[in-house]
């Protein structure tokens, strides 16, 4: 059984990096560097990372009712509307290094980073966006 107050607890913490890095006193690298302690943080009490991070992964959080979450590129940090935000690939951050060096999180991409995630892998596709039928790239 995991412990949910943990995660909840350092969302809380996480809120308060966003609201920095947002007034321009964090600097990127800090605040995704942040966003990786935060997450191993929880494994001292057999937490869940995503927990620690939902106010920057759009998840409303049950312990931090006053805290409305965004959707942050894991690569560029920039807030996102859900429906441009692609979900990243889990094993590409997990065993791959320099992906993880560049992305503070794991669970999304905007279209940009993504593509360029895919250029520097040297992938034959890029990511496309469908509306109302039609491909947009």
């Amino acid at each position: 059984m995991s412990c949910h107050s943990i995660g909840h607890g350092i969302n809380t913490i996480t809120h308060k990096l966003s609201e920095l890095y947002d007034e321009n006193k964090l600097s990127q690298e800090d605040f995704k560097e942040l966003l990786k302690i935060c997450q191993k943080a929880v494994w001292f009490c057999d937490g869940n990372p995503p927990e620690a991070i939902y106010c920057v992964i759009g998840k409303d959080c049950m312990a931090n009712r006053d805290i409305d979450p965004v959707i942050r590129c894991g690569s560029c940090l920039k807030i996102m509307e859900n429906e441009d935000a692609i979900e990243n690939l889990f094993d590409a951050y997990n065993e791959k290094p320099d992906v993880k060096k560049q992305y503070g999180h794991p669970y999304y991409s905007c279209i940009d980073c993504y593509n360029k995630y895919l250029k520097q892998y040297d992938y034959k596709y890029k990511f496309v966006k469908i509306e109302d039928g039609e491909i947009i790239k």
